[in-house]
């Protein structure tokens, strides 16, 4: 600390010592230092809670979507007739599929696809949100992009009679069948991989007997439930080094990142197969 000193009636006041203004920097500089050390630790606290919240939303959200479709798989309501019925409605497959056409993106390779086929109904709805009605059949189809997103696509069908009148004959009512394609939409970002497991009724007895991959069903009508099992990811960046990191996963093993993974599984049991 300064010291004043008095020569007559002049007063001086001497400045600090090199060793007190060192003494002073290095105090100062262990406070600073241990309140950015706070600091950035209360930001990846925070980034890695928030990461950890959007994995278990996403996987959540995801399997929920997916199995409260899938609970849809083959309604048939008996008193509407006209639009024949979608058969099989339910049928598993994998992005290696060449028929699959999901306009706008690029399917993952070797992750499964599933498309479900039900009719419409009051407040019933497709994959995409959108109100099916009485009378129309909806094919919503689940898979995974490039991008690691969850898409879903769906295809209706309709029969409305039409009035054909031939030049030289009598009018009649005809049935004529119309189908429609929406291009697909993303129901869940950070979505890398799903996996479904079919369980296949052996015996007739409305119960599963064993668990296959979509390539081992040989009969679509005999699927009694399914296990769905979903990995989620972060989508932004977690830990500062490559990691094994995931939790709860024993049905993928994932590669080496620096993104939080999550596993999900959801099991249906289907009642109008």
């Amino acid at each position: 600390m300064g010291k004043t000193i008095s020569t007559g009636r002049v007063w001086r006041t001497q400045g600090m010592t090199l060793v007190e203004l060192l003494v002073a920097i290095v105090i100062g500089s262990v406070v600073i230092t241990g309140v950015l050390v706070l600091f950035v630790n209360a930001q990846e606290s925070a980034a890695y809670m928030n990461s950890a919240s959007r994995v278990q939303e996403s996987g959540r959200f995801a399997t929920d979507h997916i199995a409260r479709t899938l609970r849809m798989a083959g309604y048939d309501d008996p008193i509407t007739t006209l639009t024949a019925p979608i058969s099989p409605p339910l049928t598993g497959t994998t992005s290696a599929d060449n028929t699959l056409t999901m306009t706008g993106f690029t399917l993952k390779t070797d992750t499964d696809v599933v498309q479900i086929s039900h009719e419409g109904a009051p407040q019933v709805r497709d994959c995409q949100g959108v109100a099916v009605a009485t009378d129309v059949w909806v094919t919503n189809t689940y898979a995974i992009s490039d991008s690691n997103e969850l898409i879903c696509g769906t295809e209706t069908t309709a029969t409305t009679m039409v009035q054909v009148c031939p030049p030289f004959g009598i009018c009649s009512m005809q049935p004529v069948t119309a189908v429609a394609t929406s291009n697909p939409t993303i129901i869940a970002e950070g979505v890398e991989d799903l996996e479904i497991r079919y369980g296949v009724d052996t015996d007739g007895d409305g119960l599963a007997n064993r668990y296959v991959l979509e390539a081992d069903v040989a009969d679509w009508t005999t699927v009694a439930s399914a296990n769905i099992a979903v990995l989620v990811n972060s989508v932004e960046t977690v830990f500062t080094a490559t990691l094994h990191d995931c939790e709860s996963c024993d049905t993928f093993n994932p590669n080496a990142s620096n993104l939080m993974r999550g596993e999900f599984h959801s099991m249906v049991r289907f009642r109008n197969l």
